[in-house]
């Protein structure tokens, strides 16, 4: 099924998400457009989807060591590589070549909670990248709307917060040690 919906992406417009075992739909096509390209590269191969699959994994893991690298020092970029390859473990790696939406959600909604830290942490710069993963995420699964809603609502209520000296994150926030108890809370 998703490779049919994938082929539609492909070729005509694909309007809806992934299905359900209960029969209805996710909300968006996004994780179709994700794995179109690797289909057309790959000249409608099924097995180009598993690469995308890898790829989109690949893409998430490395948007959170950036993100990492720029929050935090280098010891808590280790400790956060580390859950990273203990989530890969316990996950299994088989698990991150098959293109279906509950695994391919997985490392972008880690993506989505650094980048909400980010948000916390640095400003309004890193919005527009919370906002279009969390979107990915939702549109691939919808049992990540209610959270992916909770830590907007939380992010965007700390920054409007601050920027009414109802807090001061400027100062409450100086060491990476309470940078990164804030990204455990999110």
């Amino acid at each position: 099924v998703i490779e049919l919906h994938v082929r539609s992406a492909v070729s005509e417009l694909q309007l809806i998400g992934p299905y359900s075992r209960f029969k209805w739909h996710h909300p968006g096509p996004a994780m179709f457009y994700f794995l179109a390209p690797f289909y057309k590269v790959f000249s409608g191969q099924s097995q180009s989807l598993f690469l995308g699959s890898i790829c989109l994994h690949l893409f998430s893991v490395s948007g959170i060591l950036l993100i990492a690298r720029k929050l935090f020092d280098s010891c808590f970029l280790l400790l956060i590589s580390i859950s990273m390859l203990t989530v890969v473990y316990m996950m299994g790696p088989i698990q991150l070549m098959v293109p279906w939406n509950p695994y391919l959600a997985v490392y972008p909604f880690g993506l989505f909670l650094l980048s909400s830290t980010g948000v916390v942490i640095k400003g309004w710069q890193y919005l527009p990248i919370h906002f279009a993963i969390g979107s990915f995420v939702v549109q691939t699964h919808i049992s990540y709307l209610p959270v992916c809603l909770f830590i907007l609502l939380l992010v965007v209520s700390l920054r409007i917060f601050n920027a009414r000296g109802l807090i001061n994150l400027s100062t409450s926030l100086t060491h990476p040690r309470r940078y990164f108890l804030i990204s455990m809370f999110i």
